[in-house]
């Protein structure tokens, strides 16, 4: 994300899991990093409920992990993330679709609608 606003500017390093120990318990890990647009300080201490609803999606896009569970009867996988930052454990649940050994992210599902944003998409759950 970014822009102009102090709260804007973030990112977030996603990756494995870094631990023999934590591979039991996690899928991926990642760090949010909010980023000063005056100074250019690097806050690493915090969490950002948009993109951490994310960080699974693009696990399994870019095929970092294979989710943990799996219900195909109603499509959708659950991704167990780590937060570097804060040292919690995350799961989130989101629809995809399972073909040919394939778990394939499915975002355009019309399941869900926000306040003053336009149309519906996919419903993930943190």
């Amino acid at each position: 994300m970014g822009g102009g606003v102090s709260s804007l500017p973030k990112i977030c390093v996603v990756g494995p899991h870094s631990s023999s120990e934590r591979a039991a318990e996690v899928d991926v890990e990642y760090t949010p990093v909010q980023v000063g647009i005056e100074d250019g300080v690097l806050d690493l201490s915090g969490n950002c409920g948009n993109l951490s609803s994310m960080i699974g999606v693009f696990a399994l896009d870019e095929q970092l992990c294979s989710p943990r569970n799996v219900d195909a009867d109603n499509g959708v996988a659950t991704v167990r993330l780590f937060n570097t930052n804060t040292s919690k454990i995350i799961d989130t649940t989101f629809p995809a679709s399972f073909s040919d050994g394939k778990d394939v992210v499915v975002l355009d599902a019309p399941q869900v609608g926000m306040a003053g944003v336009p149309g519906k998409a996919s419903r993930v759950v943190l």
